[in-house]
């Protein structure tokens, strides 16, 4: 095997773990959006809630 052939798969090793580490970021900040879309939805549904509930006290 040649010095040039090895040389050739670490370059490719090393471009498939910075696809690797990409995803893998990518996957984070992913759930992290989703995390956060969750909390504020549940903010959302909470003030929903009482002003309905103040809807209701004066209906």
């Amino acid at each position: 095997m040649s010095v040039g052939g090895v040389g050739g798969g670490a370059a490719d090793m090393s471009g498939l773990m910075q696809v690797l580490q990409t995803g893998i970021q990518k996957q984070t900040d992913l759930s992290k959006n989703m995390i956060s879309i969750g909390v504020e939805n549940s903010i959302i549904g909470n003030k929903m809630s009482i002003a309905q509930e103040i809807i209701d006290v004066y209906a």
